[in-house]
């Protein structure tokens, strides 16, 4: 009896989540080094937001099996995705390194410019993807173009959740960054604790926005 008023309380629900996150974030962090982040990275965390959906709306689930039933499934959308991501990203880097480089050098009206936008650019690029992988959640029949076009639309559409999001994952580098001996907690919590805070805070205005539209959870991945 005692057992069960403890299997019931909320000490034992959160340490319950606690778990699940620490083996998920594990999982996330190895499948990711198996593939050298350049394979694997955004099927990964893909994975990671359905686990965690999932675990928000009190799912039960085999966590491994389940991991890995969705980096299968979604791998080569979400490698498509990243394919175009990472593009994006090198040209942004190009981009932003020739600016300084010409400020620093010998600044005039266009370098300047062209620094600025690209900052703007590269902030909205930013926020894109802090919805990126809730596009997996609420449209997985969309195509490559589409989901990247949606994102954008999605953080255009809610800022300030956004930059919230924004500015936990900066947080979350800063202290590991500053306070070293964090660095394990890479390894165990902190990236599905970001990611659980993310789904948190956005899901209200998905739930909002497409009303009577459910986002997949672990249920359609696995029997």
């Amino acid at each position: 009896m005692d057992f069960e008023r403890y299997a019931n309380s909320k000490i034992y629900a959160f340490f319950d989540v606690l778990y699940k996150l620490m083996v998920i974030n594990i999982l996330w962090f190895f499948s990711t080094i198996i593939g050298f982040g350049i394979l694997t990275l955004f099927p990964a965390t893909v994975s990671l937001f359905i686990l965690i959906h999932s675990i928000i709306k009190e799912k039960e689930f085999p966590l491994i099996k389940s991991f890995w039933a969705v980096f299968k499934k979604e791998y080569f959308r979400a490698q498509k995705v990243f394919l175009i991501f990472g593009l994006i990203s090198i040209v942004f880097y190009f981009n932003l390194r020739i600016y300084y480089e010409q400020i620093i050098n010998q600044a005039n009206f266009i370098s300047s410019i062209g620094f600025w936008i690209t900052i703007l650019l590269i902030f909205l690029f930013l926020l894109t993807l802090t919805q990126l992988f809730f596009m997996f959640l609420y449209f997985p029949d969309f195509k490559l173009f589409k989901t990247i076009k949606y994102a954008f639309l999605f953080a255009l559409a809610f800022p300030f959740r956004s930059i919230l999001i924004l500015l936990i994952m900066g947080i979350g580098l800063i202290l590991l960054m500053v306070f070293q001996i964090l660095i394990p907690l890479s390894f165990l919590l902190l990236i599905s604790m970001i990611t659980y805070l993310s789904i948190k805070i956005m899901t209200p205005k998905y739930a909002k926005i497409l009303k009577e539209k459910e986002a997949l959870t672990i249920y359609d991945y696995i029997d």
